[in-house]
């Protein structure tokens, strides 16, 4: 038994550097591959989300000009009834337009209170805006 654990010991010590460098560098490898298929991955889906996130902004902003342009001409109709109601579409595009850009504001410098308030001193931001940034801010 004795004879077992001084061969045993004996292999032991004879184990290099080189032979943990050859179960550690392959290992480090496949997990680098890993990361990296996730990083391309993880890549693509983001620029799919900006892709179709622009497209809607394109498309949101048409609508509000097109809905401001007939207000603008009803105005100059005196169409006092279709300028009225063009100026609510045109309001209400532009309060969803605003309520995106503070989301994305928010996706950008994930922001709390405390960061709106100092906007808010720094006059980055209005203060009746405050409310708005408030819905979206990390607590």
């Amino acid at each position: 038994m004795r004879e077992n654990m001084l061969e045993i010991l004996n292999t032991l010590q004879r184990i290099t550097i080189d032979d943990y460098l050859g179960y550690i560098i392959p290992a480090v490898t496949i997990i680098l591959v890993f990361i990296a298929i996730w990083q391309a991955f993880s890549r693509r889906k983001l620029e799919n989300f900006i892709r179709l996130d622009t497209m809607e902004l394109y498309r949101d902003t048409g609508i509000m000009l097109g809905a401001a342009q007939e207000c603008l001409g009803a105005i100059q109709d005196n169409n006092r009834q279709s300028a009225t109601s063009a100026a609510g579409r045109t309001e209400g595009m532009a309060q969803t337009l605003f309520q995106r850009s503070i989301k994305n504001i928010q996706h950008q410098f994930s922001y709390s209170t405390k960061t709106v308030d100092s906007w808010i001193k720094k006059k980055k931001i209005d203060d009746h805006h405050r409310d708005d940034f408030l819905k979206y801010a990390k607590k």
